[in-house]
């Protein structure tokens, strides 16, 4: 018996790196491309039904390219958020620290949204859209709410997947110690 083990009674193992323990959640970016492909679609659609409405029609695959490059941004930044969750936990009273953290890659996500979503626009518009402070001004004042409400929904969904992957892990280890009883 070494270190005062009991016969019959194994010592947890630690989880290696490769363990599902060891990482906090696995993303994948065909799960991440199709969870942000819905609300391109429907920003899509909208498009399309506005532009038809207003007596301008486009054909939809034009919608598609202006709505779908500005969502799709959030593909990689969603790795990114889930990320700095896990480095900067938001608690009830998040430090400066976290919050800066937080903050600053809120706005990162505001600038490469609007800089995706202004040169779209540019590109596919059937009507020429003009390039000036104004316009990239008014679409960055424009998505910043968006912005707010996508990061913290991201952020949360987070915050989910962390608390239930923590969940099965208790329960996992609740089962084992159970078992050795």
């Amino acid at each position: 018996m070494l270190n005062g083990a009991r016969p019959g009674v194994t010592a947890p193992v630690s989880p290696t790196a490769t363990s599902p323990e060891a990482r906090p959640y696995r993303l994948r970016w065909g799960t991440i491309f199709a969870v942000w492909s819905l609300p391109a679609l429907v920003a899509s659609y909208a498009t399309y039904v506005a532009a038809e409405t207003q007596g301008h029609a486009i054909p939809f695959w034009r919608a598609l390219a202006m709505q779908c490059p500005g969502w799709f941004v959030w593909v990689p930044l969603t790795p990114a958020v889930f990320a700095l969750a896990r480095r900067f936990p938001v608690e009830r009273r998040p430090g400066m620290r976290a919050i800066a953290a937080h903050f600053s890659l809120m706005m990162l996500s505001a600038v490469l949204y609007t800089t995706v979503f202004v040169w779209s626009s540019m590109v596919f518009r059937p009507s020429p859209l003009t390039l000036s402070r104004a316009t990239v001004a008014s679409v960055f004042v424009g998505s910043m709410v968006m912005t707010l409400v996508l990061y913290a929904a991201t952020l949360a969904t987070s915050l989910v997947l962390d608390d239930a992957r923590r969940d099965r892990e208790r329960d996992r280890r609740t089962l084992e110690l159970e078992a050795q009883l």
